[in-house]
């Protein structure tokens, strides 16, 4: 079972800082470092080479190709970057190289793990108190097919550098995977049950954000985590989705007003329900960002970007409410980066700015993101 973390542990929690506390007063220290993942050291085979391409036309796969294409859109790495810190990307961002959310297949009654470097999924020794579903009948057992699908969030591998944030950055990220995560279930798996995880009311490292359990039938929930992404092409939206380049950092393309008032017009659009997740997001000039960003303009050129999309919520005595309203920012961000992707432009998800000096009397700043288009060129290879 997940066990509550320990505050003087020298965890992801600070002694006496509560979620809230971070949101509305919490800043990175330290200097965290980038991380590349490293392989399993067993799998359980390897999946089937796919391209993203049969996204189009998901109703002709068979079961196999399903689920090697729904591994490696979800948590695979989908392009690589010469010059970049990073390296290899996946459909969403990850903190200094290191995705915080793993993917696990229940096989033969146990769960195992995808290991995006070996495209197989690896054996792993422990669990967190079953599925969500139990008691359905399993499948063959010689199927070699998984009979559940899920997500988990894994806070303790958030680069250490970041404290007191490290779960406010660890669950912005987790949304941002789990939009894509609720996406793609309902694109290559409409019929199956999706579910949601419960938010934990307390600190933990480790839990289940959401699950498609492929042995029962269910309509995917209206929960605006789980809908469907606005992409017309989404193996280009996949492939193209980026956080800015930069050769140290972020670059922006500088536009005149026109374009930028068009770009922040349609990023308003895109975000018309996301006031159902729980937050109010807010469209502006990018030059209020960066008035109140922490990093210097030669490293992260806030200013020069389109647009800033601010993501506030209400404060409460509850620190559920704000693991919520972090994941639900996040998915949000994650969506609009897809949708944004194909059009070239990227989608920056960003912390490193006062947050003291965004709040606006009870209502905190749970997630900021930087609009724009790189103006820098890097050799970008697609891997699937």
């Amino acid at each position: 079972m997940v066990k509550p973390v320990n505050p003087t542990s020298g965890s992801f929690v600070e002694r006496g800082w509560s979620l809230w506390r971070q949101l509305a007063e919490g800043r990175p220290l330290g200097d965290p470092e980038y991380r590349r993942p490293e392989p399993s050291t067993a799998h359980t085979g390897l999946l089937e080479d796919v391209d993203l391409g049969e996204l189009l036309a998901p109703e002709r796969l068979g079961a196999r190709r399903r689920l090697a294409l729904f591994a490696s859109a979800v948590a695979g790495i989908v392009r690589f970057e010469l010059s970049d810190l990073v390296g290899p990307h996946h459909s969403a961002p990850s903190i200094r190289g290191m995705r915080v959310t793993e993917l696990e297949a229940l096989l033969h009654g146990r769960w195992t793990v995808y290991d995006p470097t070996r495209h197989a999924f690896a054996e792993r020794g422990h669990d967190l108190g079953g599925t969500a579903s139990q008691g359905a009948a399993p499948s063959e057992p010689d199927s070699g097919l998984p009979d559940a699908l899920r997500l988990v969030v894994d806070l303790s591998r958030v680069p250490v550098g970041y404290t007191p944030v490290r779960e406010v950055v660890g669950l912005m990220e987790a949304g941002m995977h789990l939009g894509t995560f609720g996406w793609l279930a309902g694109l290559l798996y409409p019929s199956a049950a999706f579910e949601l995880g419960d938010v934990p009311v307390e600190a933990v490292e480790r839990w289940p954000l959401a699950m498609v359990d492929l042995r029962r039938g269910g309509r995917t929930p209206t929960n605006p985590l789980a809908r469907l992404t606005a992409v017309s092409r989404p193996d280009r939206a996949i492939r193209s989705r980026s956080a800015g380049r930069g050769p140290w950092g972020l670059v922006p393309e500088r536009r005149t007003e026109g374009q930028r008032e068009a770009v922040r017009t349609r990023v308003r659009s895109l975000l018309t329900d996301e006031h159902r997740a729980g937050e109010v997001p807010v469209v502006l000039p990018a030059e209020g960002l960066a008035a109140a960003f922490t990093y210097p303009d030669d490293r992260v050129d806030v200013a020069a970007a389109d647009a800033a999309v601010y993501w506030r919520a209400r404060r409460s005595d509850d620190d559920s409410d704000a693991r919520r309203a972090l994941l639900s920012a996040g998915a949000a961000s994650q969506r609009l980066g897809l949708a944004l992707g194909e059009d070239g432009s990227f989608v920056r998800p960003v912390r490193s700015f006062d947050p003291v000096a965004l709040a606006r009397g009870s209502d905190v700043v749970v997630m900021a993101s930087v609009v724009g288009r790189s103006s820098y060129d890097e050799l970008s290879i697609a891997l699937v």
